[in-house]
C-alpha cells in the first residue's frame, strides 16, 4: 500500500491515506478528484492504475468529509484542504475515460 500522499508537496506524516474513489463504480466522483487535484499530476495513468497505486492523506479532508471513525470517510468526500492551485495540462496525454483514448488520440480523431 503507497505510504505518500499524492498531492503535490505533501509531507505529512502519520495520516491514514485514502484511495479514489473507484473508476468502474463511481467515475464521476473519480474524474472530479481527479480535477481537483490536477490531471497534469497524472500523466499516463490509466484509472486502474491510479486507484491501484495513489493515495490521498487524512489532512486533505474537511471535517464535513469525515465519517463516524478516526479514520473513515463519507463515501462521496472530495479533497479540498491544502491543495495548490494548478493550471490543469489539457494537452498531455491522459485517460478521459475508463479504457478510453487519451486527449492526444482524441484530438487526431478531428
Amino acid at each position: 500500500m503507497p505510504k505518500k500522499c499524492c498531492v503535490k508537496g505533501c509531507k505529512a506524516k502519520g495520516q491514514s491515506m485514502h484511495r479514489f474513489p473507484n473508476p468502474h463504480m463511481d467515475a464521476d466522483l473519480f474524474f472530479e478528484w481527479m480535477t481537483i487535484l490536477g490531471l497534469a499530476n497524472f500523466k499516463m495513468k490509466t484509472p486502474s492504475q491510479i486507484y491501484n497505486n495513489l493515495r490521498v492523506c487524512f489532512a486533505h479532508f474537511a471535517p464535513s468529509c469525515k465519517g463516524p471513525g478516526e479514520r473513515t470517510l463519507h463515501r462521496h468526500a472530495i479533497p479540498t484542504i491544502g491543495i495548490p492551485a494548478h493550471e490543469p495540462d489539457l494537452t498531455a496525454p491522459f485517460y478521459v475515460m475508463i479504457g478510453g483514448p487519451t486527449v492526444e488520440q482524441t484530438e487526431s480523431l478531428d
